[in-house]
């Protein structure tokens, strides 16, 4: 810990604490480079440290049981695929781009459920990973999570919730899998399955 003495305080989304940090409350945040990102290119009143705290990969996560093991690996083949063959960069492009006129996803609220409907749970607030644009739910994640249930025969159906309900509800089952910048950790590891980063 870099900084053993500081007082951690959980706000559930990034406008929360980008508010908490221009209005003092805090003196610092913590967050993913594409999401800092954003935040600077829309607040002038912040700056940041060109020093990570860590490196560390986002994933996918799955139920730890034999269905969410299948999907999870199923899902992983699926994102070894899309960085062979470069798609996993051309959506890299667009989504952490500055073009909002390329940030636009098919309608996969119209894909076929041959292998049934899968619901992904996700925070919605977390721009560019996953937010809401014309009313819609959009952004990297949910492009990851379209593109791998249009090619692999599954509906795809969002529920967005609190961060802190993500990780509970794809535990419990009440949904198939989970994203949102979710970081993989080794203490999250032990309660769900991750994919491929």
């Amino acid at each position: 810990n870099r900084l053993p003495e500081a007082e951690i305080l959980y706000y559930p989304t990034t406008a929360d604490q980008v508010k908490a940090l221009e209005t003092h409350k805090i003196d610092g945040l913590v967050a993913e480079m594409p999401v800092l990102r954003k935040v600077l290119k829309n607040t002038e009143s912040v700056t940041y440290l060109d020093d990570p705290l860590e490196e560390s990969g986002f994933g996918f996560i799955f139920p730890k049981t034999d269905e969410g093991r299948k999907l999870c690996d199923e899902f992983s083949e699926y994102i070894r695929n899309i960085k062979a063959d470069g798609t996993l960069k051309q959506l890299d492009d667009v989504w952490f781009g500055d073009d909002e006129a390329k940030k636009e996803l098919f309608d996969y609220t119209a894909l076929k459920d041959d292998k049934g409907t899968l619901t992904l749970a996700t925070s919605g607030s977390g721009e560019p990973f996953t937010y809401m644009k014309n009313g819609r739910i959009v952004g990297y994640d949910i492009a990851v999570a379209a593109g791998f249930c249009r090619d692999y025969g599954y509906r795809l159906e969002v529920k967005t919730m609190d961060f802190s309900g993500i990780i509970p509800s794809v535990q419990t089952g009440k949904v198939d899998f989970g994203a949102s910048a979710i970081t993989i950790t080794e203490e999250r590891a032990e309660s769900v399955y991750f994919s491929e980063s």
